[in-house]
């Protein structure tokens, strides 16, 4: 079963295409949304923005029901001059930058627990998420997706993002993602239509191209879900 953790479902559910039929579901304060895709049971769910409120979803539909991917998609800012405004940043690896314990002589984002920073993407997902791009018409980028609780709006951290961490995406939820499924076992890609660029402008595009970035998000989720169903009967 395919889950999909949406950062902007409210927004998202309405580009889903008329034939999708949707079935609410509350489970434990989520709400889940499940639908029926190219004959395969697929469950949305609005992940929420911050990582408690990410972390309280994903558990909440783990628990109950038997998923075996997870695709996150919605909106994003870049960091990469190479990835525009209405393309799709694809996942790689993850991090979270907010993550700081360097007084105790780790790294920066490296998480003690587990002794982690970065969380990769499963190879056989992001190869299906390039190839849904190339059928969609879609420009894209694979790299580094960094996330923390906040909204970046200012050119300059934008710019030392960048640089320190390697980046090519932003966003809030990719990081925290990349953790959980690494913990769970879970095999996950985060695809995310780019809306921003993370500077002075960022609050202002976002307003005006959130809605577009969503839709790219969205169209190549769709295709991804297509080319999975066909491997999966194809392996019947």
């Amino acid at each position: 079963m395919i889950l999909v953790m949406a950062s902007d479902y409210d927004n998202l559910k309405e580009e889903l295409p008329e034939y999708i039929k949707i079935k609410e579901e509350n489970i434990r304060g989520t709400k889940v949304y499940k639908t029926i895709i190219n004959s395969r049971e697929v469950l949305f769910v609005n992940s929420g923005i911050t990582k408690v409120d990410f972390t309280r979803n994903f558990v909440n539909i783990i628990g109950k029901y038997p998923v075996t991917k997870v695709i996150g998609i919605g909106n994003a800012a870049s960091l990469n001059d190479c990835l525009k405004i209405g393309e799709v940043g694809i996942c790689d690896n993850s991090l979270q930058y907010d993550v700081d314990f360097t007084k105790l002589g780790y790294k920066i984002a490296k998480i003690p627990e587990i002794d982690k920073s970065i969380f990769y993407s499963d190879r056989e997902l992001v190869k299906i998420a390039q190839e849904a791009c190339k059928k969609v018409c879609i420009e894209y980028d694979i790299g580094r997706t960094i996330s923390a609780d906040r909204f970046v709006g200012n050119t300059e951290k934008a710019k030392k993002l960048r640089k320190y961490f390697e980046a090519d995406v932003l966003d809030t939820e990719c990081g925290i993602l990349g953790e959980l499924s690494y913990l769970y076992c879970i095999p996950t890609v985060t695809v995310k239509g780019i809306s921003n660029y993370g500077n002075d402008c960022a609050v202002e595009d976002y307003s005006k191209f959130r809605c577009i970035a969503n839709q790219k998000s969205l169209e190549v989720l769709l295709a991804m879900i297509e080319m999975i169903t066909k491997q999966t009967c194809g392996n019947d």
